[in-house]
Parts: structure tokens; C-alpha cells; sequence
């Protein structure tokens, strides 16, 4: 009988059948067991990098490993719109800080055109735990105050924003009072498969993302700090600036030969201020430690072009200052960059010079020790 039962083992079918059980229960222990534990122990040398954008819009948990890491060494996450988006070949304030070898943190940004605030509130709802203790600075334009920017922009927040986050927290920004303003125009769909297919790209993210970092390392050299944010650095940026932009108007040569006008606050909307608020909500629902920069606008451009809109813009900036205050929240005060020249190379963003000025002002503040 037993002879029997050998002999039937060993026949082709059975020899296939086995196997494939054999390579069913090995894909199963690496995909369980192997995979995670690589991933957990791996040694990542003290090196963080920024998440792909699309990581960041689908709330991946690549996205929140990155906070995670940024928590652990008390690194400093910059949030910010297109005044914080471009790079200025490695000049624009984040980027000064980042390097700074004097500063002990490190310093990361998250920035690009209508990339305002509310942008992250799906993402703080959905792990509130992720971002507690997190150290951030948002960077406040008050150009976004003006006529077509002082709304909700659908075209902006589909960028930014994956309708997979939208259906796990519709309940807690109803609740909060803030899914109406901030998120229904991108109507998700509710249903499990959407939800679902969030973790299903959380997990294939184990192998398409961090297996492929263990298989392949990038040899990348390790970050240093090489400069130093000081007084003389700032002479040697002015004296660029004096090449580059024109002082009179406080933009370049090439943007004064369109003939833009100056921007007009859009005095009948309240979405930049309600936006604002809720971002403070938030904060101190989830802890983050904030720091707001509230950015300047190019008076001096203002006052060639169309002084009669100034008041509109410092009744705008004044309103902001009052809304961070009356909620006792930490803010840097960089409007008075406006009135220097050098500091704008167009209507709304802010030059090198304006960077350094920026970085400097957030340098001292976290010198003082905060």
C-alpha cells in the first residue's frame, strides 16, 4: 500500500501539482515575511528623499514614511506655492536653509503654483497621528488674495489632490465644517473599490518602491552643508540683483516689457481668510508645530503701475497678521521685503534676493532655539 501511495506521488501531475504548491507557499512567506522584514531593517544612511508627487496626492505611505523620517530628526517641512516652487538654481529660501551648515536641521519643501493650504487637509485627516510634532512653515502669499486666485480652482486642487482621500474623510471635514468650501467639487466616488484600491497601491508600493531601493541603491553622496546664511553672502546677492532686475520697478527688464499691470484683491471673496482658518484648525487639532511666513507684495512695482490698488493689498496683509494672531499662532513678518529693491523678478514672486532675505529671517528664528 505504501508503495502504492510513493508511486503515485512521483507520476508528472502530481510532480507539477507539488510543485506549484511549493512555489504558491514560497511567494507567500517572501510576500508576508521577507519583503517587510527587509524593509524594516534596511539601512537607509541617514538620507531622505522627497516623496514623488504622486506618492504625496495619494496620501502612499511612502508619503507618510517620508513624514515620518522628517519627525525622527526633527527635520523642518516647508509648504508653500509657486513663490516656493521654483528652485532659483538652488537660491530660493528653502534651499539657502537646507544647506546652511550652521543649522543643524534639515530643511524640505513642498511647493508649486495653487498649492495652498488646503491641499493637505485630506491628507492631516486621514493620519492626524503622522503629522503630531511635525515642524513646519507655511509659507502665506498674499498675492493669492487677488481676483482669480481668491477661489476654490478645481484646475489646481485635481493637481495636488487624489479623489482616494477624499472618500475616508468626507465625515471628518463635514464634521470640522470644511468639506463643503475645500473639497466638493471633486466628488469621489464612496464605494469600496476606490478605498480599496488605496491599499492595494500601498502594498504594491512594498515592491515597486521599497524592494527595488534594497535591490538597487542609488549611490548618491551623502548630503552636506556648505554655506553660511549671513550679512556678506546678502551684499553678494544685492550686487547680482543690480544686473538683473530693474529697481525702479522691482522686476526684470523682460517681465517691465509685457506691461502687467498690479494685482487686484479680490475684496468680495473670503476663501484665502476661511482657508487660512481652517489650516489653524487643523494645526492644533494635529499638533504640528507651525510657523507662518506671511511673504510680501511688490509695493514698489505697485506704486508704479497702480498705486490705487496698494490699500486693497495692506488691507489683505493686515487681515492675515490678525487671523494668525487672534489664534496665537507663531508667524514671521517678511512683508517689508516689498519696499526693498532687487527683491520681486516679477509681479508676485519673490527673486534671489528676496529668498535670502526670507531664509535669513527663519534662520534666526531657529537659532533662538524654537
Amino acid at each position: 500500500m505504501l508503495r502504492l501511495i510513493l508511486e503515485s506521488m512521483i507520476n508528472t501531475k502530481n510532480v507539477v501539482k507539488n510543485k506549484w504548491w511549493v512555489s504558491a507557499i514560497s511567494t507567500l512567506v517572501i510576500v508576508v515575511f521577507i519583503v517587510p522584514a527587509l524593509i524594516v531593517i534596511q539601512d537607509v544612511g541617514g538620507s531622505i528623499e522627497i516623496p514623488q508627487g504622486k506618492y504625496i496626492k495619494a496620501g502612499n505611505r511612502i508619503f507618510f514614511d517620508f513624514i515620518e523620517q522628517l519627525k525622527s530628526n526633527g527635520d523642518v517641512l516647508i509648504l508653500g506655492t509657486s513663490e516656493t516652487g521654483r528652485s532659483l538654481d538652488g537660491m530660493n529660501y528653502w534651499g539657502l536653509l537646507d544647506k546652511d551648515s550652521t543649522l543643524s536641521k534639515r530643511y524640505f519643501s513642498f511647493g508649486g503654483a495653487g498649492r495652498c493650504s488646503y491641499v493637505y487637509f485630506p491628507l492631516l485627516l486621514d493620519n492626524p497621528k503622522a503629522f503630531d510634532g511635525l515642524n513646519v512653515v507655511l509659507y502665506i502669499n498674499p498675492t493669492y488674495w487677488r481676483k482669480g486666485l481668491n477661489m476654490f480652482r478645481e484646475d489646481y486642487y485635481s493637481r495636488y489632490v487624489d479623489n482616494q482621500l477624499l472618500g475616508p474623510v468626507k465625515s471628518k471635514a463635514t464634521e470640522l465644517g470644511i468639506y463643503q468650501e475645500f473639497m466638493k467639487p471633486v466628488e469621489p466616488s464612496f464605494s469600496f473599490p476606490i478605498y480599496g484600491g488605496r491599499k492595494i497601491d500601498d502594498f504594491r508600493s512594498l515592491f515597486y518602491y521599497d524592494l527595488n531601493r534594497i535591490l538597487y541603491p542609488k549611490s548618491s553622496p551623502d548630503f552636506q552643508k556648505s554655506i553660511n546664511i549671513d550679512s556678506t553672502g546678502l551684499r553678494k546677492v544685492e550686487n547680482e540683483m543690480e544686473q538683473k532686475i530693474n529697481f525702479q520697478y522691482n522686476v526684470t527688464e523682460e517681465y517691465l516689457k509685457l506691461g502687467s499691470s498690479f494685482t487686484v484683491i479680490d475684496t468680495d471673496s473670503d476663501f484665502q481668510s476661511n482657508m487660512l482658518r481652517a489650516f489653524i484648525k487643523l494645526v492644533i487639532k494635529t499638533n504640528i508645530n507651525c510657523l507662518f511666513y506671511v511673504g510680501p507684495v511688490n509695493e514698489i512695482y505697485g506704486q508704479e503701475k497702480n498705486p490705487e490698488f496698494l490699500e486693497d493689498h495692506y488691507a489683505a496683509i493686515d487681515e492675515i497678521k490678525e487671523i494668525l494672531e487672534s489664534s496665537n499662532m507663531k508667524y514671521l513678518d517678511g512683508t517689508n521685503q516689498g519696499k526693498i529693491p532687487g527683491t520681486f523678478d516679477d509681479v508676485q514672486h519673490i527673486s534671489e534676493l528676496g529668498a535670502y532675505l526670507t531664509a535669513i529671517q527663519i534662520k534666526e528664528y531657529y537659532e533662538k532655539g524654537n
